[in-house]
Order: structure tokens, then C-alpha cells, then sequence
């Protein structure tokens, strides 16, 4: 099985119903690849109630079956705005200011200071694994407002970005990006799913129960798998007791923040023990 890595972990760079894991070979992999720990998931789509789950759509939207109050919101951004497919690198200023500005709204603990620089490495990542940009303009000014990156995985779509400028958060962007990106990839290509990710533990965010609530998207529930560094293995358990503690001093020390992360990881981890 392939993995890629991210901010020093190892992940899966396969689909969610697909991972099949050896855990010598992950050992290895992670003094190659020096990275912290490995995470990944097992008992995928299980019918019980866990901890962790992939957010997902497998079925077709339909509008009609939406309660009257999201239709008309839904209906509402459409006016405000257009979403079509672009060439990012016709795009490459407004991507970045998008980008850079949406980020200035994250809390500090968890802020992502991106210059331009490492904008357009991320972009040509992006571009080479075969990522679709969808770019949402403004109906009266055509103005670049936000965009969104998804990537074809066999038969299936990962909802791999989205990013909107603060200013137009109250105009319905992000309904009118999902609502293109459902009817284009559900509707019209009939992929198996299109999927947001795993539960997020670093950002502080409603948007997969928006997803839900909006869209009809499900948490796909599964078991949280995680094989730590030797050495990584026991600075978390003798941190482990005081998760608490580096928690309440996050919002003063954003380090502390990674490591409440790692911690609660460890925490959900253990539920399946």
C-alpha cells in the first residue's frame, strides 16, 4: 500500500475502503521517512457509532428533498455567484490572496502563514496529483471569490480544499461550490462517493456537519488506527495524563496545540482498545 506524508505523519494515499496495512512495513517506513507516527483507519463504513469516521455523500443530491429554508439559501448564493471549472495557472494572484486571507481568519494556534513562495509549490503538488480546481466569481464583479480543489480517486472524489474570502462568508459561497461539485460528480459522473476527510482534530470547524445538515453527506464511521516512533511512543504516554493541561495552554503557545492534538488522537485511539 502507498502512504504519503504530512506534517511528519504517515497516511494512507489510497481510498478509505481500500487501506490494507502490514504493520512491519510501517515500522520501517517511519525511520525512512523520520515521521512521528502513522494514522490510519480499519472497519470502514462499520454500522456502530465510533469515534472516527470519513464524511462522505454516496447517493445523489436532489434539491426537491431539502427542506425549504436550505433550498432557498442554496438558491440564493446561485444568483450571487458562479462556479466553474478553471486553469489555476490563469489564476495564480486571486488563487493566492484567497488562499493568504483565509487563513488570516484561523485562530493563531493553528494559523498557517503561507507566503507565496510556498503557495506555489503547494499549487504544483496540487496540479500534479491530478487535481480539478473549481473557481467561484462574483455575478457583478467577476471577481475570484473562493475555489475549491477536488481529486478523482478511482471512482470516488475527495473534497481536498476549499477556500473562500471573509468577505463573501455571508453570500452562500460554500453552498454554491457544493452544490456544483454534487451535481457534476454524483449526479452527472456517478462516482462511487465524494468525500471531505476524517474527522479534523486541528481545526476548529462546523463544516462537515454543514455538509450533513445541507447536503445529506454521512460520517462514514471506522476505527482509528495509529503505530508511533519508538521514541514518539514514549513521550506519548508519558504525556498522555496531562492532554488537559496542554489544552488549556494552547491558545497562548501554538505548540502546545500540536501536542494537545497528538494527545487527543491518542485519546480517541484508545477507545478502541
Amino acid at each position: 500500500m502507498k502512504w504519503k506524508v504530512y506534517n511528519r505523519a504517515l497516511l494512507p494515499a489510497c481510498l478509505p475502503h481500500e487501506v490494507v496495512v502490514n504493520d512491519q512495513d510501517v515500522k520501517s517506513l517511519l525511520r525512512d521517512k523520520n515521521c512521528l507516527f502513522a494514522r490510519f483507519t480499519t472497519e470502514f463504513d462499520t454500522p456502530n457509532k465510533t469515534q472516527w469516521w470519513w464524511c462522505l455523500k454516496d447517493d445523489k443530491f436532489d434539491i426537491s428533498k431539502l427542506k425549504a429554508k436550505r433550498r432557498y439559501e442554496i438558491v440564493r448564493a446561485l444568483k450571487n455567484v458562479n462556479v466553474k471549472i478553471i486553469n489555476p495557472l490563469d489564476y495564480i494572484e486571486e488563487l493566492y490572496q484567497v488562499t493568504r486571507l483565509a487563513f488570516l481568519e484561523y485562530p493563531l494556534k493553528y494559523r498557517v502563514n503561507i507566503t507565496r513562495d510556498t503557495f506555489m509549490q503547494t499549487l504544483e503538488e496540487w496540479r500534479k496529483s491530478g487535481g480539478e480546481y473549481w473557481g467561484c466569481f462574483d455575478k457583478e464583479t467577476d471577481v475570484l471569490c473562493a475555489y475549491a480543489i477536488c481529486v478523482k480517486q478511482c471512482d470516488c472524489v475527495a473534497l481536498s480544499v476549499v477556500k473562500v474570502l471573509p468577505t463573501y462568508m455571508t453570500k452562500g459561497v460554500n453552498a454554491a461550490i457544493v452544490y456544483f461539485l454534487c451535481d457534476k460528480y454524483l449526479n452527472q459522473k456517478n462516482v462511487r462517493y465524494i468525500y471531505d476527510g476524517e474527522r479534523n482534530l486541528r481545526h476548529e470547524t462546523n463544516y462537515q456537519e454543514y455538509l450533513i445538515k445541507y447536503f445529506g453527506f454521512r460520517y462514514a464511521y471506522c476505527k482509528l488506527n495509529v503505530i508511533y516512533r519508538s521514541d514518539v511512543k514514549w513521550c506519548v504516554n508519558i504525556l498522555f495524563p496531562f492532554r488537559r493541561l496542554f489544552k488549556s495552554l494552547s491558545s497562548r503557545f501554538p505548540m502546545f496545540y500540536n501536542i494537545y492534538c497528538v494527545l487527543k488522537q491518542e485519546e480517541i485511539r484508545r477507545t478502541f482498545l
